[in-house]
């Protein structure tokens, strides 16, 4: 059976800046006579490794490959388009680099060595124009490595926009990044923010609390009255646990279902946090939280409800909750 491939189209930039993250699109044709398999569909969220015989977009500086991309559907037949998402780091040095792009059949061959070209591009690396946001990048990669970046440090998209990296001052419902742009911020906080930044009378209750005991080991009265507010305020709440994030919250309410229940197992679909209870199904090597064997937490994708009814029949003597 043969292999084949065609670009249709790309979003890549023709130029960056030394050490920039760059995002990038590339929409493939299958022409060949082979199924392609991508990612699985019951691949555990974030872990998308690559497994025998799945078929990937390698990207390369040269020969140095940098970047392996599994193709977004379990399967891609011959005739049918696919458009892969990547990003890519740039080179330190200034000039003309080459991205080298092509298909892999993993633990099998390339399409190169089935005599199918893969795809070059010249990116012109320039140097920064904005010194004090590279040099702020760079103190972070040295000093500050692990810092929350959800842009994974994109700084441009593929049409050009550009994005920030760092925020230096917010105002309402806009941002300023280190060189001077600014931005309508839509995520508010991942929703903290929904008052937006430096709201007068938010700034002020602060500033009151601050004078007080904001951080001390015994509760403040405060707390007490929130509470009876949240109480009075949410018909099916009864108590309340305060937390500083919502992994912490997401912790709490998964210890109390199997503390309630007695039971361990649990059913999710999307994003809770970074602790233990949640980030075991990504695997140790990823996480550093050790691997059960049975797992006692399963996800099904969003709006399948087949594949929860089929985990909720095969877990549901041991379920202690869902989370969705």
């Amino acid at each position: 059976m043969a292999y084949g491939w065609e670009v249709l189209r790309h979003k890549l930039p023709d130029s960056g800046t030394p050490g920039q993250v760059l995002v990038a699109s590339l929409t493939v044709k299958n022409t060949g006579t082979r199924v392609w398999n991508g990612i699985s569909p019951s691949a555990v969220y974030g872990q998308h490794a690559p497994g025998p015989h799945s078929v990937g977009l390698a990207v390369s500086w040269g020969t140095e490959v940098v970047a392996n991309c599994l193709l977004p559907r379990p399967h891609i037949h011959p005739g049918e388009e696919a458009t892969v998402l990547f990003s890519v780091t740039t080179p330190e040095e200034v000039g003309t680099h080459c991205l080298r792009l092509e298909l892999v059949e993993y633990e099998v061959t390339t399409f190169a060595d089935r005599g199918v070209e893969p795809v070059k591009v010249d990116i012109q690396i320039e140097a920064a124009k904005s010194e004090r946001t590279e040099q702020l990048w760079s103190r972070m990669q040295r000093f500050d490595p692990w810092q929350y970046l959800p842009t994974q440090g994109v700084r441009r998209g593929p049409s050009g926009t550009t994005y920030p990296v760092f925020v230096e001052r917010a105002e309402g419902c806009r941002v300023w990044d280190t060189t001077g742009t600014e931005y309508l911020d839509y995520t508010m906080g991942w929703g903290a923010i929904l008052l937006g930044y430096a709201h007068p009378k938010v700034s002020g209750a602060i500033r009151d609390m601050l004078t007080t005991t904001p951080i001390c080991t015994l509760p403040n009265p405060v707390e007490i009255e929130l509470a009876e507010m949240l109480v009075e305020d949410i018909p099916c709440a009864e108590m309340v646990a305060f937390a500083k994030n919502g992994s912490d919250a997401c912790s709490f309410a998964i210890r109390m279902a199997r503390v309630l229940t007695g039971r361990k197992t649990v059913l999710f679909s999307g994003y809770h946090g970074w602790q233990d209870f949640w980030v075991e199904q990504v695997g140790f090597e990823r996480t550093g939280v050790p691997t059960r064997t049975p797992p006692i937490i399963y996800r099904f994708e969003f709006h399948r409800i087949d594949q929860f009814r089929a985990l909720l029949a095969e877990h549901r003597d041991d379920l202690a909750a869902v989370i969705i």
